[in-house]
């Protein structure tokens, strides 16, 4: 339950001395599993920087990726107007769901 499906769509590129970058294209689950969906570990060299998660489909949800885990955990509008976002409800079908992808790595 809740595993990702990622392709490249650039090699790793050298954008400073020890400084790399990728990008990519990732289909998330049918059935997203609470804490995010698994499955997303892009080699970016020996560690990622920093990740771009991006969707031109997706109004009001936003998409995080936790490195610790590697994981995509997902966040939409919650019900409280004041409060934070809330985590998408565990096994939302977010297979429609396309994310671009931009990472920074330290080669």
């Amino acid at each position: 339950m809740g595993a990702v499906a990622f392709t490249y769509t650039s090699p790793l590129r050298r954008i400073a001395r020890h400084i790399v970058q990728r990008t990519g294209l990732v289909t998330m689950s049918s059935s997203y599993a609470t804490g995010g969906d698994t499955g997303f570990n892009p080699v970016v060299g020996k560690s990622v920087l920093g990740m771009d998660l991006e969707s031109s489909t997706q109004v009001g949800r936003i998409f995080v990726y936790d490195d610790t885990n590697k994981r995509i955990v997902a966040y939409e509008d919650g019900a409280t107007v004041t409060g934070p976002l809330d985590e998408v409800p565990n096994a939302t079908n977010l297979s429609g769901v396309v994310l671009r992808w931009t990472a920074i790595g330290k080669k």
